[in-house]
């Protein structure tokens, strides 16, 4: 699977300059338009295949200037900070996220190539996963883009709606650590994962759910 996708993903990027420019409008929460060029044929396989489980399933109408795109929102709980009401909450969702980033690389969804940020993360009706949906980021910030950057966008938007000091203190820490560190993505979930341990112990608890 990954091998075939990246020989389709290198085709698809040599071919990428004749398609047309950019276009991406958000029309409501379930549907955006984009242009040919902002997606992959690969892409759009495994998202309206719903292939990747970490990412929202999605059904692509054909127009003249691009796509329509629409997402299936359905019995999906769109993020919302108060929904977190304590720091090991907080590091939790922040785990999941990763998590699903992490399996959308194993089906060549590049996170450089979406929106990483926090109002396109849905909870699934348990609330025990996340699921991510595929906002494309325009070509000229790919261009510019990196995996560190993008990660670190999404930490510092977290931040800013963060309502908790302690919250914004472990937010810092990572943010921190993938700065100064450069760490992969499995070694900052080992490291959310250290965090998780320390705000447990200093009296935060899990949801109630658990």
């Amino acid at each position: 699977m990954v091998f075939e996708n990246m020989n389709r993903l290198d085709e698809e990027k040599r071919n990428r300059e004749n398609i047309g420019n950019s276009m991406i409008e958000e029309l409501g929460e379930d549907t955006i338009k984009i242009s040919k060029s902002d997606i992959f044929d690969f892409e759009k396989e495994i998202l309206v295949l719903g292939r990747c489980e970490n990412f929202i399933t999605i059904s692509i109408l054909e127009i003249d200037e691009g796509y329509e795109v629409k997402y299936n929102l359905e019995r999906l709980i769109k993020f919302n900070i108060d929904y977190l009401s304590n720091p090991y909450e907080l590091l939790d969702y922040i785990e999941k996220l990763f998590l699903a980033i992490k399996k959308g690389r194993e089906y060549w969804l590049d996170e450089n190539r979406y929106k990483v940020v926090p109002e396109n993360t849905y909870f699934t009706e348990d609330m025990k996963s996340i699921k991510i949906k595929y906002v494309p980021i325009n070509k000229e910030y790919i261009q510019d883009s990196k995996a560190e950057k993008n990660i670190i966008t999404f930490l510092i938007k977290l931040k800013d709606i963060s309502k908790d000091n302690v919250d914004k203190d472990y937010i810092d820490k990572i943010i921190e650590a993938v700065s100064n560190k450069q760490l992969d993505i499995i070694s900052i979930i080992n490291l959310i994962g250290e965090l998780k341990r320390d705000a447990y112990l200093c009296g935060f608890k899990e949801y109630a759910y658990c």
